[in-house]
């Protein structure tokens, strides 16, 4: 089974409701609620994110229904791989980077870069499919990574977007996409000319302090009084990008490091304990759940080598992360 984040389908009640439907009785036919998507970091069956899109699409008689979803989306739709991607150097390493962690947001999505030598490609895949081709999916994540470019100062006319889909007989046009989609092509993703690899990034040291300000406002909601639930999120955000040190986690909370460990002493656990069982948790949910490696599921959890995150696994489980899959999956 290939996840998603819910944070992928942001916006999409609003828009729904906007078109003049209701978005709880689509989310019903997919097999999803919307109490899923409360909380932008559950994980959801992408094919089942996939089927609704083309029901909410074909429902609402929108064939860009995907697109113009992914238009509105910002970064935070991307959670903390949005960090990562803003903080690299130059716009290609920028998209390499979110080729190689994409699997933090969606498990199964792919880019690839093909320079064809004043064009550069970057193709989108996805390794599942579905009754209506993905056709919907595919709109909204290729919006997403248009977006990426434009919000990074490549805004040009020379960017196309290309969908392998045949061009729809009838249908509104998306505003700010207007003469750059190109319908039956070969590939499924954007182009644009080569010299925009280069572009240097608008970097901001405070992206992802602000990210979790607004993170940490929809859980305070959510977990009234709970310090070690909002901790284990903030792990769960930061575990990828390297960095779940007290001081820069308790920084992300406004407070001081000693005051977070005097506060979570009054509630019975510690920094070392509640960021254990956050990564315990987050590995037997993708052992259980997803065909992740080993070595990525590793990565994902912070670990520079894969031998320290299996005998930290087989202390907390008593099982090296291969067995434990193999007695927890069918």
């Amino acid at each position: 089974m290939h996840l998603v984040r819910t944070g992928a389908l942001m916006g999409y009640t609003a828009l729904v409701f906007r078109l003049g439907h209701n978005p709880i009785l689509l989310l019903k036919q997919a097999g999803l609620t919307a109490a899923q998507l409360r909380n932008p970091d559950t994980y959801v069956s992408a094919k089942r994110v996939a089927d609704l899109l083309d029901i909410t699409a074909e429902h609402c008689q929108d064939p860009l229904f995907g697109l113009r979803l992914g238009s509105s989306h910002s970064a935070i739709a991307l959670g903390e791989l949005a960090y990562g991607v803003s903080m690299q150097p130059t716009l290609r390493d920028s998209l390499r980077y979110a080729n190689t962690h994409l699997a933090l947001h969606a498990q199964g999505a792919h880019l690839e870069e093909q320079v064809l030598g004043d064009l550069t490609r970057w193709c989108f895949y996805l390794d599942f499919t579905n009754g209506w081709g993905l056709r919907q999916v595919l709109q909204m994540s290729i919006g997403q990574l248009y977006n990426h470019l434009v919000n990074d100062g490549s805004s040009d006319r020379r960017i196309s977007i290309h969908l392998q889909q045949p061009e729809p007989p009838h249908y509104e046009k998306v505003s700010g996409y207007q003469n750059l989609l190109v319908f039956g092509s070969d590939f499924d993703g954007v182009q644009f000319p080569t010299v925009f690899s280069n572009y240097q990034l608008n970097q901001d040291s405070d992206i992802l302090r602000d990210y979790f300000q607004q993170r940490i406002k929809m859980l305070e909601q959510l977990y009234p009084n709970s310090l070690p639930s909002l901790l284990r999120y903030l792990f769960a955000s930061a575990l990828a990008t390297g960095d779940c040190s007290l001081p820069q986690v308790a920084a992300s909370l406004n407070l001081h490091p000693r005051v977070l460990q005097k506060r979570l002493s009054a509630e019975g656990t510690s920094y070392s304990k509640v960021l254990q069982q956050t990564r315990e948790d987050i590995a037997c949910q993708h052992l259980r759940s997803s065909n992740i490696g080993i070595t990525d599921l590793a990565l994902k959890l912070g670990y520079a080598e894969v031998a320290i995150f299996s005998r930290h696994f087989k202390r907390w489980t008593g099982l090296s992360p291969q067995q434990w899959r193999r007695q927890h999956t069918d």
